[in-house]
């Protein structure tokens, strides 16, 4: 690190120190949600305090995944990936903390809290947690200014947050000069899916495939690269599109997502295997997301969808892939 780079860390490891003696995460019925505008960007950066740690999302998107994930008790912790998007900090024990956080610890000469130390990760979508980046440190340090007063405003304040309307957020208010609760609540639990529709032509094709007792399951599943980390590159997450055999280990079709459009390729890869396989009676899907995008073309040839956060035969595949990757 340079001298700006390190007087840049130490100030963050600082203001971490500072929020962690704020004990925000004890106030839920106070802080809930704050959004923190920056000079730099158009829109606002979401910070939310759960378990001794800090959360800062870089979108609404991102919001949403973090209460999505929270809700989902079974699934697979590399399928979680897809809904996480997040600078995070956490404040763990000297024994458990990694070189890189000792590094930033001993170098902001910060004095040591309750025996943790703060731990900083980055996850971004395709992208396997990891240390967070300079570029990041840069936005942390701004943020965290801007929440250390927050925190404080609004624990002087009297107003109180409705825990069954925590998607409820605190954001400043220039005219007022003060930290305002705004009552327009964010979305709670759905992100907008462009739902994929199927021709005539290929409906007639596929409504002419005979249909059997079957049961498919259908996902864009993740699994790590497991290859020798290098200084300063992220570690990229695998997506695969995949339709299987619920009842049976069979595999149908798998494949590299290799475009931004995911479900346009497992669109793609669904008619195929139909034309090959015939038309199952229901297909599985992992979400609401998948439900979403697919519910128009199963309609339309008459195959039931429904969403599990466990799809077996899938999980099952990228458990035993990533065990021999190792």
């Amino acid at each position: 690190m340079n001298a700006v780079e390190s007087m840049k860390a130490r100030r963050l490891v600082r203001y971490a120190y500072e929020i962690y003696d704020l004990k925000p995460w004890d106030h839920h019925d106070k802080i809930g949600i704050i959004s923190i505008q920056l000079n730099n960007r158009k829109t606002p950066y979401y910070v939310v305090f759960l378990e001794s740690s800090i959360v800062v999302l870089p979108n609404v998107a991102a919001l949403v995944g973090l209460f999505m994930n929270a809700s989902f008790e079974l699934m697979p912790a590399i399928q979680r990936l897809r809904y996480q998007q997040h600078l995070l900090c956490s404040f763990v024990g000297a024994e458990d903390a990694d070189e890189e956080s000792l590094k930033m610890f001993v170098l902001s000469e910060a004095q040591l809290r309750d025996d943790v130390l703060p731990f900083f990760e980055s996850t971004m979508p395709s992208l396997l947690p990891d240390m967070i980046v300079k570029k990041e440190i840069d936005v942390l340090v701004d943020v965290y200014a801007q929440v250390i007063g927050a925190i404080k405003a609004i624990l002087e304040q009297e107003e109180t947050i409705d825990l069954e309307e925590n998607m409820h957020y605190w954001s400043f208010d220039y005219d007022q000069k003060q930290w305002v609760l705004s009552h327009k609540l964010l979305p709670s639990s759905h992100i907008e899916v462009q739902e994929l529709n199927i021709d005539e032509h290929v409906k007639n094709e596929l409504l002419h495939v005979s249909q059997n007792h079957d049961v498919w399951e259908m996902d864009v599943a993740y699994t790590s690269i497991m290859l020798e980390k290098q200084e300063h590159h992220r570690q990229h997450a695998i997506r695969l599109c995949m339709i299987t055999h619920h009842d049976a280990p069979l595999i149908y079709s798998q494949s590299l997502v290799n475009q931004e459009d995911a479900h346009q390729q497992l669109y793609g890869e669904l008619i195929n295997t139909i034309k090959q396989r015939g038309r199952p009676q229901k297909i599985i899907t992992r979400d609401q997301i998948l439900m979403d995008a697919f519910k128009s073309v199963c309609n339309e040839v008459n195959i039931e969808l429904e969403a599990n956060e466990e799809l077996e035969t899938i999980d099952l595949f990228i458990q035993e892939l990533e065990e021999n990757m190792k």
